[in-house]
C-alpha cells in the first residue's frame, strides 16, 4: 500500500498554542545581541552533494557562523521515522531543502553571506508522481529504506 501513512492522526505537541494564539514564534522575538540566520536551500528537486564551500560567508563582515550538515548533531528528525534531515548531508530531496545556516549580527549580512556559499550539485532523476515512486523498482528516495511506501 502507497499511503499506509496517510489520514493517521498524529498528535501535535504545539496544537493547543497554536490553535488560540498563544504561541510565540522567532519572529515575534527580540533579544540584544541577537544573531539572524538565513538558510540556503536547493535549487533541485534531487541532487547529490558533492562540494560545500562556506569559506567566502565565513570571512563576509558580520557573519558570526555558517553551519552545514557535518555541523549538525542528531541531524535527522521526523514525526513519524527519523530520516529527514535538519540540512542536507549527502543529496537533497526536494527544492528548498536546507542545504546551510548562516548566522550574523544583521538580516542583511546574513543574506548577502548567504550568496557566497558555493555548493556544487549533480542532478539526478527527480519522482514526481506518487504512484511512481509507491513501485518495486523505483529509485529509493532514503536509501536507508527498503521502499518509498
Amino acid at each position: 500500500m502507497v499511503y499506509s501513512k496517510v489520514n493517521k492522526p498524529i498528535k501535535r505537541i504545539d496544537a493547543y498554542e497554536k490553535v488560540t494564539g498563544k504561541a510565540k514564534f522567532g519572529a515575534d522575538l527580540f533579544f540584544p545581541y541577537m544573531l539572524y540566520g538565513k538558510v540556503l536551500r536547493s535549487k533541485y528537486p534531487y541532487a547529490q552533494i558533492l562540494k560545500i564551500n562556506i569559506d567566502r560567508a565565513l570571512a563576509y563582515p558580520g557573519v558570526k557562523a555558517v553551519l552545514t550538515a557535518k555541523d549538525v548533531p542528531n541531524n535527522e528528525f521526523g514525526v513519524i521515522v527519523q530520516n529527514q534531515q535538519v540540512l542536507a548531508k549527502e543529496r537533497v530531496l526536494y527544492i528548498g531543502d536546507g542545504i546551510a545556516v548562516v548566522a550574523a549580527e544583521t538580516k542583511e549580512a546574513a543574506a548577502e553571506a548567504l550568496e557566497l556559499i558555493e555548493v556544487e550539485y549533480e542532478e539526478l532523476p527527480g519522482i514526481f508522481d506518487p504512484e511512481e515512486a509507491g513501485e518495486k523498482d523505483a529509485p529509493l528516495i532514503h536509501s536507508e529504506l527498503e521502499n518509498n511506501q
